[in-house]
């Protein structure tokens, strides 16, 4: 993806500069994988966001061995971008490890934290760490995590209240499949926690990760194998998505995905959707952003560039340009925030939605009220205040 690419995104002349695509929920660029705790990966970064014109949240896994070393860490960004070295890092967010099902995280990074541990992940909040993907369904029976749950570890509750305390989001997602309507329950129980604690609409004190990716979905989503796509004009007719009403949701997709996509279309939570049109087939894509609106959605690329992710080898499969684990499970994607623009403008967004998707409503989430963003050295806030407002 290069600069021209970038700064191409449609707008007129009410949008303010500097229109900046975020590359949300990215865990590489380059030849970096986020998983290196270090100043000079950091400074490597930073040079390459900076020279494709984007400002990058670095998503990381979290196993329980690298605890203390991500708590220096994050000490070590927040120096750095107080010092003005890292304009172009606008945040970072784990990917677990309070996680219903691995999906294609590393097994490493999937585990229990203690209520220790969640204080102290919360305090990272005012070092840049924007948001946590947590399961709400991980304290259900089903979960794999279910039997390793203790007295001393703390509900979904009072971890959700702690992240909010520090002002670190839970973003749900990882969802398992043995009780959908279970886990629906738990994504209601967060969206009314939110809804007391933050009761103005937009507050983007949850977000969603991968919506669709990762749960329980009645219908076929994505169509990735040469197989698969050549049936998939005929599935796609099926599903009849232009008929698509958030009344009918349930029916069509079930209740996890129902549940979220409601509730982004309140204003309750901020939805975080893939655009390549692999993780998630491009008119799916487009019709739930009509669906919520572009207001409350997110565009996130999921990208890796090297072949290599939590230090764990990636490869491609024939027909797709996602990348797999050894064990033949979707790692990550491969395509920038400037193909994904690309492919929402030939899919049928306007120009309006793709700048909401893209850039004003992830900068609105990185300088929100609770969001990890606003202290000295982090330029984003400025940027977000500029934006013009929601309703527009």
């Amino acid at each position: 993806m290069s600069g021209d690419e970038v700064t191409a995104v449609p707008h007129t002349s009410s949008w303010p500069e500097p229109h900046v695509p975020w590359e949300f929920h990215c865990h590489g660029i380059g030849e970096f994988d986020f998983s290196a705790f270090s100043s000079d990966s950091l400074r490597g970064i930073e040079a390459t966001a900076a020279s494709e014109g984007v400002l990058c949240v670095l998503t990381m896994y979290l196993p329980r061995p690298n605890f203390e070393p991500f708590l220096r860490f994050m000490r070590m960004f927040a120096e750095m971008r107080r010092s003005g070295a890292l304009p172009h890092i606008g945040g970072v967010a784990l990917e677990g490890p309070m996680l219903g099902s691995f999906g294609g995280t590393p097994d490493t990074g999937v585990w229990v934290p203690e209520r220790n541990q969640w204080r102290s992940l919360a305090e990272c909040g005012p070092l840049g760490l924007m948001y946590i993907v947590i399961s709400p369904d991980a304290w259900n029976r089903g979960s794999h995590l279910f039997d390793t749950l203790g007295s001393r570890h703390p509900s979904l509750e009072w971890v959700v209240e702690t992240l909010w305390d520090g002002g670190v989001r839970p973003a749900l997602g990882h969802f398992h499949r043995n009780d959908p309507s279970a886990s629906a329950a738990a994504v209601h129980r967060v969206v009314e926690l939110a809804t007391e604690r933050f009761p103005t609409p937009l507050s983007d004190a949850v977000l969603t990760d991968h919506l669709f990716n990762d749960m329980p979905v009645r219908c076929r989503y994505s169509w990735r194998t040469p197989m698969l796509q050549a049936q998939r004009r005929r599935d796609i007719n099926e599903l009849a998505i232009d008929e698509w009403t958030l009344s009918s949701l349930n029916d069509r997709l079930g209740p996890v995905p129902t549940a979220l996509i409601n509730a982004a279309h309140d204003g309750r939570l901020t939805a975080c959707i893939n655009f390549d049109g692999e993780h998630l087939d491009i008119r799916i894509a487009v019709q739930t952003v009509k669906l919520i609106g572009a207001k409350s959605v997110i565009a996130m690329t999921d990208r890796v560039d090297a072949a290599v992710l939590g230090g764990q080898p990636l490869h491609h499969e024939p027909g797709t340009s996602l990348w797999y684990q050894a064990a033949g499970v979707v790692a990550a994607g491969s395509s920038g925030i400037g193909e994904q623009i690309a492919a929402m403008g030939t899919a049928g967004l306007s120009p309006e939605e793709i700048f909401r998707c893209s850039t004003s409503t992830p900068a609105r989430v990185a300088a929100g009220p609770h969001g990890g963003c606003q202290h000295d050295g982090c330029g984003q806030a400025e940027l977000a205040r500029s934006l013009p407002p929601v309703g527009q």
